[in-house]
Protein backbone atom coordinates (compact mmCIF):
# COMPACT_ATOMS: atom_id res chain seq x y z
CA UNK A 1 0.00 0.00 0.00
CA UNK A 2 1.18 3.06 -1.09
CA UNK A 3 0.61 6.75 0.32
CA UNK A 4 -2.63 8.31 -0.75
CA UNK A 5 -3.96 5.08 -1.24
CA UNK A 6 -8.18 4.78 0.03
CA UNK A 7 -7.54 8.49 0.39
CA UNK A 8 -10.65 10.10 -1.64
CA UNK A 9 -11.84 13.51 -0.67
CA UNK A 10 -15.22 14.54 -1.84
CA UNK A 11 -16.90 16.48 0.78
CA UNK A 12 -15.77 19.84 -1.03
CA UNK A 13 -16.40 21.43 2.99
CA UNK A 14 -13.61 18.92 4.19
CA UNK A 15 -11.09 20.05 1.21
CA UNK A 16 -11.68 23.74 1.56
CA UNK A 17 -10.83 23.07 5.18
CA UNK A 18 -7.90 21.65 4.12
CA UNK A 19 -6.97 23.90 1.85
CA UNK A 20 -7.92 26.98 4.18
CA UNK A 21 -5.36 25.03 7.12
CA UNK A 22 -2.62 24.87 4.03
CA UNK A 23 -2.40 29.02 3.25
CA UNK A 24 -2.37 29.59 6.66
CA UNK A 25 1.09 28.56 6.69
CA UNK A 26 1.05 27.19 10.28
CA UNK A 27 -0.28 23.42 9.62
CA UNK A 28 1.29 20.48 7.58
CA UNK A 29 -0.86 17.45 6.16
CA UNK A 30 0.40 14.61 5.83
CA UNK A 31 -0.09 11.95 3.21
CA UNK A 32 -0.69 8.50 4.92
CA UNK A 33 -2.17 5.15 4.08
CA UNK A 34 -5.71 5.45 4.04
CA UNK A 35 -6.13 8.71 5.94
CA UNK A 36 -4.50 12.19 6.34
CA UNK A 37 -2.86 13.22 9.52
CA UNK A 38 -3.22 17.53 10.15
CA UNK A 39 -0.38 18.46 12.36
CA UNK A 40 -0.07 21.63 13.94
CA UNK A 41 3.03 22.55 16.01
CA UNK A 42 4.86 19.04 15.92
CA UNK A 43 1.40 17.48 17.16
CA UNK A 44 -1.59 15.54 15.51
CA UNK A 45 -4.51 17.70 15.23
CA UNK A 46 -6.52 15.26 13.53
CA UNK A 47 -6.39 11.53 12.45
CA UNK A 48 -8.71 12.25 9.43
CA UNK A 49 -10.37 9.28 7.24
CA UNK A 50 -12.73 8.80 4.41
CA UNK A 51 -15.52 6.89 4.30
CA UNK A 52 -17.99 6.09 1.01
CA UNK A 53 -21.37 5.93 1.05
CA UNK A 54 -23.24 3.22 2.78
CA UNK A 55 -20.28 2.69 5.08
CA UNK A 56 -21.12 2.31 9.08
CA UNK A 57 -18.98 4.35 11.28
CA UNK A 58 -19.49 4.99 15.40
CA UNK A 59 -18.39 8.95 16.12
CA UNK A 60 -19.52 12.07 17.60
CA UNK A 61 -22.16 14.84 15.56
CA UNK A 62 -23.57 17.24 18.19
CA UNK A 63 -24.80 19.86 16.04
CA UNK A 64 -27.51 17.18 14.63
CA UNK A 65 -28.57 16.35 18.33
CA UNK A 66 -26.20 12.80 18.63
CA UNK A 67 -24.43 13.27 22.22
CA UNK A 68 -23.42 9.41 22.23
CA UNK A 69 -21.08 7.51 19.82
CA UNK A 70 -22.92 5.19 18.40
CA UNK A 71 -22.50 3.68 14.56
CA UNK A 72 -24.14 5.51 11.56
CA UNK A 73 -24.49 4.79 8.05
CA UNK A 74 -23.03 7.51 6.14
CA UNK A 75 -25.47 8.90 3.49
CA UNK A 76 -23.04 10.41 1.04
CA UNK A 77 -18.62 10.09 1.20
CA UNK A 78 -17.62 11.83 4.31
CA UNK A 79 -14.84 11.84 6.55
CA UNK A 80 -14.18 11.09 10.56
CA UNK A 81 -12.21 12.77 12.68
CA UNK A 82 -9.98 11.47 15.58
CA UNK A 83 -8.87 13.73 18.36
CA UNK A 84 -6.36 12.93 21.05
CA UNK A 85 -8.41 13.30 24.55
CA UNK A 86 -6.08 15.97 25.94
CA UNK A 87 -6.80 18.23 22.73
CA UNK A 88 -11.02 18.38 23.99
CA UNK A 89 -12.52 20.32 26.62
CA UNK A 90 -13.41 18.95 29.44
CA UNK A 91 -17.27 20.22 29.01
CA UNK A 92 -17.40 18.96 25.33
CA UNK A 93 -20.62 15.91 24.96
CA UNK A 94 -17.90 13.91 23.06
CA UNK A 95 -15.50 14.03 26.43
CA UNK A 96 -17.87 14.42 28.79
CA UNK A 97 -20.48 11.63 27.76
CA UNK A 98 -18.15 8.99 26.17
CA UNK A 99 -18.58 5.70 27.34
CA UNK A 100 -15.79 3.75 24.53
CA UNK A 101 -12.28 3.26 26.34
CA UNK A 102 -9.16 4.58 24.49
CA UNK A 103 -7.22 8.20 24.31
CA UNK A 104 -9.06 9.24 21.24
CA UNK A 105 -12.44 11.09 20.36
CA UNK A 106 -13.98 10.78 17.09
CA UNK A 107 -16.30 12.94 15.38
CA UNK A 108 -18.18 14.22 12.58
CA UNK A 109 -16.29 16.78 10.25
CA UNK A 110 -19.13 19.10 11.35
CA UNK A 111 -18.54 18.98 14.88
CA UNK A 112 -14.86 19.16 14.59
CA UNK A 113 -15.07 22.32 12.62
CA UNK A 114 -16.87 23.82 15.48
CA UNK A 115 -14.69 22.84 18.16
CA UNK A 116 -11.20 23.48 16.16
CA UNK A 117 -9.76 26.83 17.78
CA UNK A 118 -10.29 24.76 21.07
CA UNK A 119 -8.39 21.73 19.78
CA UNK A 120 -5.47 24.42 18.77
CA UNK A 121 -5.51 26.48 21.96
CA UNK A 122 -4.94 22.87 23.83
CA UNK A 123 -2.25 21.66 21.56
CA UNK A 124 -0.93 25.46 22.51
CA UNK A 125 -1.22 24.65 26.15
CA UNK A 126 -0.39 20.88 26.14
CA UNK A 127 2.95 19.99 24.55
CA UNK A 128 3.78 16.52 26.44
CA UNK A 129 2.36 14.87 23.62
CA UNK A 130 4.64 17.08 21.47
CA UNK A 131 7.92 18.25 21.99
CA UNK A 132 10.35 21.22 21.30
CA UNK A 133 12.18 18.83 18.58
CA UNK A 134 8.61 18.47 17.03
CA UNK A 135 7.62 22.16 16.97
CA UNK A 136 11.09 23.05 15.71
CA UNK A 137 10.74 20.77 12.87
CA UNK A 138 6.86 21.59 11.57
CA UNK A 139 8.33 24.91 11.60
CA UNK A 140 11.13 24.71 9.64
CA UNK A 141 9.06 22.39 7.18
CA UNK A 142 6.41 25.18 6.86
CA UNK A 143 9.03 27.62 5.93
CA UNK A 144 10.79 26.40 3.32
CA UNK A 145 7.87 24.68 1.56
CA UNK A 146 5.93 28.72 1.70
CA UNK A 147 9.25 29.77 0.38
CA UNK A 148 10.05 29.45 -2.93
CA UNK A 149 13.49 30.50 -3.03
CA UNK A 150 14.11 27.96 -1.00
CA UNK A 151 16.04 24.72 -2.71
CA UNK A 152 14.02 22.14 -0.97
CA UNK A 153 10.79 20.86 -0.33
CA UNK A 154 9.63 18.86 2.37
CA UNK A 155 7.23 16.09 0.97
CA UNK A 156 6.65 14.71 4.19
CA UNK A 157 7.29 14.60 8.28
CA UNK A 158 7.69 11.86 10.51
CA UNK A 159 7.65 9.10 7.35
CA UNK A 160 7.50 5.18 8.52
CA UNK A 161 6.62 2.32 7.15
CA UNK A 162 4.31 -0.06 9.40
CA UNK A 163 6.44 -3.15 10.25
CA UNK A 164 9.89 -2.43 8.87
CA UNK A 165 12.80 -2.22 10.88
CA UNK A 166 14.32 1.04 9.56
CA UNK A 167 12.93 3.20 12.12
CA UNK A 168 11.17 7.02 11.57
CA UNK A 169 12.58 9.58 10.01
CA UNK A 170 11.71 13.35 11.32
CA UNK A 171 11.70 14.79 7.10
CA UNK A 172 11.96 13.91 4.14
CA UNK A 173 12.85 16.65 1.18
CA UNK A 174 13.47 17.23 -2.20
CA UNK A 175 15.26 19.54 -4.44
CA UNK A 176 12.59 21.78 -5.77
CA UNK A 177 15.29 21.54 -8.72
CA UNK A 178 17.08 19.39 -10.90
CA UNK A 179 20.45 18.03 -10.79
CA UNK A 180 22.20 16.01 -13.41
CA UNK A 181 18.53 15.45 -14.54
CA UNK A 182 17.32 14.22 -10.88
CA UNK A 183 15.78 15.40 -7.88
CA UNK A 184 18.05 15.26 -5.17
CA UNK A 185 16.21 12.82 -2.08
CA UNK A 186 17.14 13.96 1.37
CA UNK A 187 16.39 11.74 4.60
CA UNK A 188 16.54 14.14 7.71
CA UNK A 189 16.78 13.60 11.34
CA UNK A 190 16.99 16.35 13.41
CA UNK A 191 18.44 17.00 16.86
CA UNK A 192 17.33 20.14 19.28
CA UNK A 193 20.11 20.78 21.36
CA UNK A 194 22.23 18.17 22.67
CA UNK A 195 20.10 16.82 25.23
CA UNK A 196 18.74 14.09 22.92
CA UNK A 197 22.04 12.62 21.67
CA UNK A 198 22.13 9.88 23.76
CA UNK A 199 19.30 7.36 22.89
CA UNK A 200 19.10 4.62 24.92
CA UNK A 201 21.23 4.44 28.18
CA UNK A 202 23.00 1.14 30.04
CA UNK A 203 20.57 0.32 31.95
CA UNK A 204 18.30 -0.15 28.97
CA UNK A 205 20.62 -2.30 27.45
CA UNK A 206 22.23 -4.57 30.01
CA UNK A 207 18.40 -5.47 31.29
CA UNK A 208 17.29 -5.87 27.69
CA UNK A 209 20.17 -7.01 25.57
CA UNK A 210 22.58 -8.62 28.54
CA UNK A 211 23.54 -11.65 26.29
CA UNK A 212 23.56 -9.90 22.75
CA UNK A 213 24.97 -6.41 23.74
CA UNK A 214 28.77 -8.15 23.72
CA UNK A 215 28.33 -9.91 20.87
CA UNK A 216 26.73 -7.02 18.67
CA UNK A 217 29.81 -5.13 18.15
CA UNK A 218 32.18 -7.98 16.87
CA UNK A 219 29.34 -9.68 14.43
CA UNK A 220 29.55 -7.14 11.41
CA UNK A 221 26.02 -7.67 10.38
CA UNK A 222 25.64 -5.69 13.64
CA UNK A 223 22.04 -3.88 12.70
CA UNK A 224 20.59 -7.19 11.71
CA UNK A 225 20.52 -10.47 13.35
CA UNK A 226 19.91 -13.24 11.46
CA UNK A 227 20.11 -15.64 14.11
CA UNK A 228 16.94 -13.82 15.65
CA UNK A 229 13.86 -13.67 14.73
CA UNK A 230 10.63 -11.46 14.66
CA UNK A 231 11.52 -8.10 16.50
CA UNK A 232 14.63 -9.29 18.28
CA UNK A 233 16.39 -9.40 14.93
CA UNK A 234 16.66 -5.67 15.25
CA UNK A 235 18.20 -4.43 17.91
CA UNK A 236 17.29 -0.89 19.01
CA UNK A 237 19.56 1.66 19.86
CA UNK A 238 17.26 4.27 20.32
CA UNK A 239 16.48 7.75 19.39
CA UNK A 240 19.76 9.25 19.45
CA UNK A 241 22.67 9.73 16.97
CA UNK A 242 23.43 5.78 17.11
CA UNK A 243 19.89 5.17 16.57
CA UNK A 244 19.64 7.76 13.51
CA UNK A 245 22.50 6.85 12.00
CA UNK A 246 21.65 3.01 12.39
CA UNK A 247 17.84 3.86 11.10
CA UNK A 248 19.79 4.84 7.67
CA UNK A 249 21.91 1.92 7.66
CA UNK A 250 19.20 -0.47 7.85
CA UNK A 251 17.26 1.06 5.32
CA UNK A 252 19.68 1.08 2.95
CA UNK A 253 21.02 -2.06 3.10
CA UNK A 254 17.44 -3.66 2.77
CA UNK A 255 16.97 -0.93 -0.19
CA UNK A 256 13.57 0.19 0.97
CA UNK A 257 14.27 3.80 -0.70
CA UNK A 258 13.94 2.27 -3.85
CA UNK A 259 11.26 -0.52 -3.06
CA UNK A 260 9.60 2.34 -0.31
CA UNK A 261 10.53 5.51 -0.63
CA UNK A 262 10.84 6.64 -4.25
CA UNK A 263 7.06 5.35 -4.98
CA UNK A 264 5.48 7.15 -1.98
CA UNK A 265 7.15 10.10 -2.68
CA UNK A 266 5.54 10.09 -6.17
CA UNK A 267 2.07 8.86 -4.60
CA UNK A 268 2.33 11.87 -1.91
CA UNK A 269 2.97 14.29 -4.27
CA UNK A 270 0.35 13.19 -6.99
CA UNK A 271 -2.52 12.76 -4.22
CA UNK A 272 -1.57 16.35 -2.72
CA UNK A 273 -1.57 17.78 -6.49
CA UNK A 274 -5.17 15.75 -6.39
CA UNK A 275 -6.74 17.65 -3.60
CA UNK A 276 -5.60 20.87 -4.28
CA UNK A 277 -2.63 20.77 -1.39
CA UNK A 278 0.46 21.14 -3.38
CA UNK A 279 2.45 24.74 -2.75
CA UNK A 280 4.91 24.05 -5.45
CA UNK A 281 2.98 22.77 -8.73
CA UNK A 282 6.36 22.40 -10.35
CA UNK A 283 6.54 18.96 -8.22
CA UNK A 284 3.18 17.89 -9.58
CA UNK A 285 4.04 15.45 -12.27
CA UNK A 286 7.24 13.63 -10.37
CA UNK A 287 7.68 10.18 -11.62
CA UNK A 288 10.32 7.32 -10.54
CA UNK A 289 12.93 8.22 -12.82
CA UNK A 290 13.26 11.85 -12.06
CA UNK A 291 14.11 10.96 -8.74
CA UNK A 292 17.95 10.66 -7.71
CA UNK A 293 18.97 6.84 -7.70
CA UNK A 294 20.71 7.45 -3.74
CA UNK A 295 19.66 9.65 -1.65
CA UNK A 296 21.28 12.55 0.44
CA UNK A 297 21.95 12.08 4.45
CA UNK A 298 21.81 14.42 7.18
CA UNK A 299 21.85 14.58 10.81
CA UNK A 300 20.89 18.21 11.55
CA UNK A 301 21.49 19.43 15.13
CA UNK A 302 19.54 23.24 16.04
CA UNK A 303 20.91 24.87 18.66
CA UNK A 304 16.74 26.22 19.75
CA UNK A 305 16.29 24.65 22.74
CA UNK A 306 13.21 26.35 25.26
CA UNK A 307 14.02 23.59 27.70
CA UNK A 308 17.21 25.97 28.49
CA UNK A 309 17.46 29.11 30.09
CA UNK A 310 21.05 29.44 28.18
CA UNK A 311 20.93 28.15 24.69
CA UNK A 312 23.77 26.00 23.63
CA UNK A 313 25.90 27.08 20.51
CA UNK A 314 27.29 25.49 17.94
CA UNK A 315 30.50 24.52 19.11
CA UNK A 316 28.57 23.49 22.40
CA UNK A 317 26.65 21.17 20.05
CA UNK A 318 30.07 19.53 18.15
CA UNK A 319 31.47 18.58 21.63
CA UNK A 320 28.84 16.69 22.79
CA UNK A 321 28.44 14.91 19.14
CA UNK A 322 31.54 13.46 19.63
CA UNK A 323 30.63 11.99 22.87
CA UNK A 324 28.11 10.00 20.91
CA UNK A 325 30.40 9.29 17.41
CA UNK A 326 33.85 8.56 19.23
CA UNK A 327 35.29 5.88 21.20
CA UNK A 328 38.14 8.00 22.49
CA UNK A 329 38.25 11.95 21.54
CA UNK A 330 40.58 14.45 22.89
CA UNK A 331 39.07 17.70 23.58
CA UNK A 332 36.02 15.41 25.38
CA UNK A 333 36.84 14.15 28.69
CA UNK A 334 34.32 11.09 28.55
CA UNK A 335 33.04 9.81 25.23
CA UNK A 336 29.64 7.37 25.76
CA UNK A 337 30.40 3.84 26.13
CA UNK A 338 27.26 3.45 24.18
CA UNK A 339 28.85 5.98 21.41
CA UNK A 340 28.87 4.64 17.55
CA UNK A 341 32.07 3.43 17.83
CA UNK A 342 31.51 1.44 20.46
CA UNK A 343 28.39 -0.22 19.16
CA UNK A 344 28.84 -0.24 15.22
CA UNK A 345 30.71 -2.35 13.68
CA UNK A 346 33.88 -0.74 12.36
CA UNK A 347 33.94 -1.54 8.78
CA UNK A 348 30.53 0.01 8.83
CA UNK A 349 31.25 3.14 10.06
CA UNK A 350 34.75 3.64 8.99
CA UNK A 351 33.80 6.78 7.09
CA UNK A 352 32.91 8.29 9.75
CA UNK A 353 35.40 7.48 12.51
CA UNK A 354 38.11 6.89 10.60
CA UNK A 355 38.05 10.95 8.65
CA UNK A 356 40.26 13.11 10.05
CA UNK A 357 38.77 16.12 8.51
CA UNK A 358 35.67 15.13 10.93
CA UNK A 359 37.84 14.83 13.63
CA UNK A 360 39.47 18.26 13.15
CA UNK A 361 35.54 19.57 12.59
CA UNK A 362 34.14 18.45 16.04
CA UNK A 363 36.85 19.32 17.96
CA UNK A 364 37.56 23.37 16.47
CA UNK A 365 35.35 26.31 16.66
CA UNK A 366 36.41 26.28 13.00
CA UNK A 367 34.06 29.48 12.01
CA UNK A 368 33.01 31.71 14.58
CA UNK A 369 30.74 34.00 12.64
CA UNK A 370 29.26 31.22 10.52
CA UNK A 371 25.44 30.26 11.68
CA UNK A 372 25.20 27.32 10.25
CA UNK A 373 28.38 23.99 9.82
CA UNK A 374 28.38 21.48 8.14
CA UNK A 375 30.83 18.10 7.24
CA UNK A 376 30.27 15.49 5.20
CA UNK A 377 31.13 11.87 5.81
CA UNK A 378 30.53 8.59 3.59
CA UNK A 379 28.91 5.40 4.52
CA UNK A 380 29.17 2.66 3.01
CA UNK A 381 26.90 -0.31 2.46
CA UNK A 382 26.33 -3.13 0.01
CA UNK A 383 29.30 -1.94 -1.70
CA UNK A 384 27.27 1.74 -2.23
CA UNK A 385 28.68 5.14 -1.08
CA UNK A 386 26.65 7.39 0.47
CA UNK A 387 26.85 10.63 1.77
CA UNK A 388 25.92 11.72 5.33
CA UNK A 389 25.80 14.84 6.14
CA UNK A 390 25.70 16.56 9.73
CA UNK A 391 24.78 19.67 9.90
CA UNK A 392 24.91 22.09 12.76
CA UNK A 393 22.44 25.30 12.60
CA UNK A 394 21.96 28.74 15.41
CA UNK A 395 18.55 29.37 15.54
CA UNK A 396 18.98 33.24 15.67
CA UNK A 397 17.73 35.22 18.31
CA UNK A 398 14.25 35.65 16.95
CA UNK A 399 11.97 32.80 15.76
CA UNK A 400 11.69 35.18 12.81
CA UNK A 401 14.92 34.91 12.23
CA UNK A 402 15.62 31.28 12.35
CA UNK A 403 17.90 28.99 10.18
CA UNK A 404 15.31 27.12 8.62
CA UNK A 405 16.83 26.53 5.30
CA UNK A 406 20.51 24.47 5.61
CA UNK A 407 20.60 21.45 3.80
Amino acid sequence: MSRGDGIDVKDENVKSFLKEKLVDGEYFIGIREGYLNLYYEGASAAKIEFYKKGSIKSFYDVPKGKNACFPTKFEKDEASFEIHEEYVNDEEPCKKKRTESGKYITVHFNYYRRMFSDVIKNIEKNHELSSDEKIVQQKIINCANANKSSDWYYVDMEYIKPNEPTGRFDMIAISRKKHNDKHIVALVELKVGSGSYKGIGKRYYDEKYRDKYPAIKRDEKCFYDKAASGPDAYLSFGSGVVGHITNFMRFLAFDKYNELLKKDIVSILAKKKAMGILEDLSLADIEDKDLADIPELYLVSYTHNPDKAKEESISDLKQEMAKYIFSEFASVPRCSEHSLENLIHKNHIKGIVNDKDMIRFLSEDMDKESTIQKHTCKLDINEQSYNLHFVFADSGEKEDDWNWDFL
